[in-house]
């Protein structure tokens, strides 16, 4: 007689092969299986969710998207992205989210020489292969 617990065990597959011995000793290893499998998923996850904030810092200067309608920030420090063009320069495009808001934030920083802090996406390249910029974060000096 089957166990109402059996669903998912050896038994099912092989009955007449697999006592209760194997049965538990197969459902450990299965458990054991699954939550490596989980833990090492998130801790994949995890590792490439790349968020990074950069400065607190004085914008140096403002240029236009070359490679469309983008604006382009230089900061002085470098990025921790992987991004190969400009080391120091972050990017916004016309279709990231929140570009209408970020856009007026830095420029209104830029001219009022107050310090800013973007976080940054180092999993991905903005426009022209620059560090993408995902928030901005105004500080009073």
């Amino acid at each position: 007689m089957r166990r109402p617990s059996a669903r998912f065990s050896p038994s099912v597959f092989f009955p007449k092969t697999v006592n209760r011995y194997n049965e538990d000793k197969f459902m450990k290893r299965f458990a054991f299986a699954m939550f490596t499998a989980i833990a090492a998923t998130v801790a994949s996850a995890s590792a490439h969710a790349g968020f990074y904030p950069v400065g607190p810092t004085n914008i140096t200067y403002v240029e236009n998207g070359w490679f469309g309608e983008g604006l382009v920030i230089h900061l002085g420090i470098p990025a921790p992205a992987g991004c190969a063009t400009g080391v120091d320069d972050y990017a916004i495009h016309a279709t990231d989210a929140a570009y209408k808001q970020m856009v007026p934030m830095l420029l209104g920083a830029y001219f009022a020489s107050k310090q800013v802090q973007v976080v940054i996406d180092s999993d991905t390249c903005g426009f022209a292969n620059r560090a993408k910029i995902v928030g901005v974060r105004l500080l009073g000096n």
